[in-house]
């Protein structure tokens, strides 16, 4: 199946890759994965955990995610495939790494901090204004 991938026009061309069962997908695929699915599926194990739901892994390298998707683009991208890439080279899109090591301050530009002072600032004199900090003013 390997070398079938990596000789194959979609992946060279970065398209979508086929299913199982489609017309030039290498007959054993359907001992590997169930018709109609992608053909990474056939790197794809699939057990219950101990509260009986389904876990997928990479039987590669362990990979593991409670959802298929993610782990059949763990198979894209350990390929180097990659069929949703915008052919337009001005244009580029990023993933955010994990949030828990991801510096939010790289999402600040200039403008965002003078509205988020005001937001901050607001939502601040409503609260003392609620809880009696400061006096109401008498136009309001």
């Amino acid at each position: 199946m390997e070398d079938y991938i990596k000789r194959s026009i979609w992946f060279q061309k970065g398209e979508m890759e086929p299913f199982v069962g489609d017309n030039g997908v290498p007959p054993c695929a359907v001992l590997l994965a169930r018709q109609g699915e992608s053909v990474y599926r056939c790197f794809v194990a699939t057990k219950k955990d101990g509260k009986g739901k389904h876990v997928h892994h990479c039987i590669a390298c362990g990979f593991k995610s409670k959802r298929l998707h993610r782990v059949i683009g763990h198979q894209r991208y350990k390929r180097g495939h990659s069929p949703f890439v915008c052919p337009d080279k001005g244009w580029y899109v990023h993933s955010l790494p994990h949030l828990p090591y991801f510096p939010v301050w790289q999402l600040i530009n200039p403008p965002i901090p003078c509205l988020l002072v005001v937001f901050l600032v607001d939502i601040l004199w409503s609260a003392w204004m609620t809880i009696g900090l400061v006096e109401r003013p008498a136009d309001l």
